[in-house]
């Protein structure tokens, strides 16, 4: 598994990878196959933060990739 974050302009990218077997081919994310964990990811990436989420899967495994602006925050330290 790796867990990758990086900016991309004025946009914050969150990438999670994993080589293992995947998901089903009909695998959507957002939540007709009963996984929350992936709806709430699904849900906080576009609704909380405004962003996009893309799901992938296939012979090398899985991968969610999360991208938001973080101009839409404000500093809090």
């Amino acid at each position: 598994m790796r867990v990758r974050a990086r900016r991309e302009g004025e946009a914050v990218v969150l990438e999670v990878d994993d080589d293992g077997f995947g998901a089903r081919a009909d695998f959507d994310g957002r939540g007709r196959e009963g996984n929350l964990g992936l709806s709430l990811v699904s849900s906080i990436g576009e609704s909380r933060l405004g962003g996009s989420v893309e799901f992938s899967t296939g012979e090398g495994g899985f991968s969610c990739r999360i991208r938001f602006r973080d101009t839409n925050f404000e500093a809090r330290v």
